[in-house]
């Protein structure tokens, strides 16, 4: 829990007469009791009371001396947060002066309530409840990924406003993603988990199992250990989920340090979402894009290893919220936005990564960001000898999905205009965006194929370049890929990278695909965006 005061302290704020009631409670109950209370799931031990607290005020004391209490990796230097949960160095000289006269109960006459901003909380039930039945991970896998069909697919477009993740197994939950996947999907989903005898299927890798056939499945929400479960968007935003899309909850599950096999370890998460009513639509869709370096190269018994990507991406809108992710060899982890006249602002400094306490930070005020900006993400790693999982022998490490392997990766919300009418259409809203950009400009297409929806832009752009749209335009797709290195991107994020940074070359190539597209010829690229192709015959 957030608190909004700075305890007013007399002298220099480090006073000799430190109590409990006075100087410790006031800031347990704004920073800590919220997860270490009687009726908590999130956190261990009952600090309600003075009694329960001075049983462990040694280990609270040493906990807040080392910043490990209360948990909050964000650098507040970095940016204005929502919930900002850092105690200062006055504050923190309060709980070494409480210790220094032995834990001290005091008169509690001398309490006064800290004035506090709860975590937001749902004011009605959800809307739609998607949860497992029941699955017990499998002790053989030191990494069990489980994906589990949640309900029928969607009739209509679902506008979601606020989701809650409630995971059920938290000893060995890795992370929770809940997804949409295309109707082009649904039957490649009910064959795998038909040909699997447990709840759901295996899904390692991604939501479709199968290489190249998860790109198009959207993020809707997600949890990792120490995250929020409620998650509401701001006012007039919302995450649209397209009508006829499946819902895919993945699990991860990292099971090596469980111990014992009994009913207890059954996994029964839930997801909560609550939509806008019928016929109500957002001014706005806010979509989690992802900045990432996949090509990681982690020596062994490099104790400082630095890894840096710069990419760039289809937006035109505002950023809510980042949520920074790496696994457990990761250090510190920084995001930055660099204008395109080289003014920097940091999105995310988290300077003490923890694997076990990873959130999501939603900015006081979003932040803009257009087409022209980059975005630079900076991961540090310790895979020395000291700071291995088990005490094994360092190891080269790269990208990948185990839990010891690594991974970095920030989600950033980005809210953009939505300028659809909720006829329930894959790209509803494409035409009228397409409207503001100007003749020729294959970026701005992108981006309106972004507004529109997840499923719709990762149809779009793989249909963008296919063999259909590149007949005829060979020698322009040679100067456009040519432009790129010489070497087509691998990765999505790369390939927006390379078509900004290619400006010239990339609109060359599209001012000859495009009649070609925009005629209709291509439609079997479109099958699951049909809005993107034949403009010209509409």
């Amino acid at each position: 829990m957030r608190h909004l005061f700075l305890l007013a302290l007399v002298g220099c704020g480090t006073s000799t007469n430190a109590t409990y009631h006075r100087d410790v409670r006031p800031l347990m109950e704004a920073n800590c009791v919220t997860c270490h209370s009687g009726d908590a799931t999130v956190a261990p031990y009952d600090f309600s009371s003075y009694e329960s607290v001075a049983s462990y005020a040694p280990l609270i004391v040493a906990a807040v001396e080392e910043k490990i209490m209360p948990p909050w990796g964000y650098d507040p230097g970095c940016n204005d947060i929502v919930g900002l949960e850092h105690l200062s160095d006055d504050e923190i000289a309060l709980f070494t002066a409480w210790a220094e006269r032995g834990y001290p109960e005091g008169r509690e006459s001398d309490y006064v309530a800290p004035e506090v901003t709860p975590y937001p909380t749902p004011d009605r039930d959800p809307d739609v409840i998607a949860a497992m039945d029941g699955y017990l991970p499998d002790r053989g896998l030191s990494d069990d990924y489980r994906c589990v069909q949640m309900g029928a697919p969607t009739t209509e477009d679902l506008f979601v406003s606020a989701t809650r993740v409630r995971p059920g197994n938290l000893a060995v939950a890795h992370h929770a993603i809940l997804y949409a996947m295309p109707p082009s999907q649904r039957d490649l989903v009910d064959r795998l988990e038909a040909e699997d005898p447990e709840e759901g299927y295996e899904c390692f890798g991604g939501p479709g199992a199968e290489s190249g056939e998860q790109s198009e499945a959207m993020m809707i929400t997600g949890w990792a250990p120490g995250g929020e479960g409620f998650r509401p968007l701001p006012d007039g935003v919302a995450l649209r989920i397209p009508a006829g899309s499946q819902l895919v909850l993945q699990m991860h599950y990292n099971t090596l340090g469980a111990t014992g096999v009994d009913a207890d370890d059954v996994d029964s998460t839930a997801v909560d979402l609550w939509t806008y009513p019928a016929g109500v639509l957002p001014d706005e869709l806010v979509t989690a894009w992802p900045i990432v370096k996949l090509d990681l190269d982690i020596a062994a018994y490099d104790s400082e290893s630095v890894q840096i990507q710069r990419q760039r991406m289809p937006l035109d809108g505002r950023i809510l919220a980042s949520s920074p992710h790496m696994h457990v060899r990761g250090v510190s982890q920084e995001t930055t936005l660099i204008r395109e006249d080289g003014e920097e602002i940091c999105l995310a400094n988290i300077p003490q990564y923890n694997f076990q306490w990873q959130r999501g930070y939603a900015f006081s005020e979003p932040i803009e960001v257009g087409w022209a900006d980059e975005f630079r993400i900076r991961c540090t790693y310790d895979n020395s000898s000291q700071n291995q999982p088990g005490g094994e022998t360092p190891v080269d490490i790269t990208w990948g999905e185990g839990t010891f392997d690594e991974m970095c990766l920030n989600f950033v919300s980005v809210a953009t205009p939505f300028y659809g009418d909720g006829s329930g259409e894959v790209c509803d809203g494409f035409e009228q965006c397409m409207a503001t950009c100007d003749a020729g400009d294959l970026f701005c297409r992108t981006s309106c194929m972004s507004s529109a929806s997840d499923s719709c832009f990762s149809c779009g752009v793989a249909s963008l370049f296919s063999e259909c749209a590149q007949t005829g335009c060979e020698s322009e797709y040679s100067g456009f890929y040519d432009c790129m290195f010489g070497e087509a991107p691998t990765t999505r994020e790369r390939f927006l990278h390379a078509m900004y940074e290619c400006r010239a070359a990339t609109n060359a190539y599209w001012a000859c695909a495009e009649q070609r597209v925009d005629a209709g010829d291509c439609a079997a690229d479109y099958v699951d965006c049909p809005e993107l192709s034949g403009l010209a015959t509409r």
